[in-house]
């Protein structure tokens, strides 16, 4: 390719961003949303637990007792965790919920669980100094519990 015919862009990936390059020819172009929600995005969740749609928020059944699975990305994912789950936490704590009966779970699938010194890189340290944090590990069979099968026969352990 002839350098003086290319182009470079920096795109935002993960935790930085990744120099694209084309050719002249090939202009690219950004497809923008069409619909961002205004406002502070703690708020906007809070919203979204208080008014979820297409169902209403049954949480009757929620009580001091109640033990809670929180399922979150792992590190591959730049999600912000911290922001999505505080709002969950207040609404919990509101019903009676105890932090000793709410345990994250790092959905890591089929990557490298995280170790607890990572964990800092996705949570807040108000919460990993405050609840149980546990890294999925798929490997871990003897942690894992055989629940049945898809409708396509593909094996489920949780």
């Amino acid at each position: 390719m002839n350098p003086g015919n290319t182009n470079y862009l920096n795109l935002p990936f993960g935790f930085g961003n990744i120099r694209c390059q084309w050719n002249i020819k090939r202009q690219p172009f950004v497809i923008k949303a069409s619909f961002l929600p205004a406002g502070d995005a703690e708020d906007l969740i809070r919203n979204a637990l208080s008014n979820p749609v297409g169902t209403t928020p049954d949480l009757a059944l929620l009580n001091s007792d109640s033990r809670i699975a929180i399922a979150i990305n792992d590190k591959t994912r730049p999600v912000p965790n911290g922001k999505m789950v505080i709002p969950l936490l207040e609404m919990l704590r509101g019903y009676g919920i105890q932090s000793e009966n709410i345990v994250f779970y790092i959905a890591s699938g089929t990557h490298v669980p995280m170790n607890s010194d990572e964990f800092s890189e996705i949570l807040p340290a108000e919460i990993i100094n405050n609840y149980r944090v546990i890294a999925h590990n798929c490997d871990a069979h003897q942690e894992l519990e055989y629940i049945g099968k898809t409708s396509r026969g593909t094996p489920v352990w949780v």
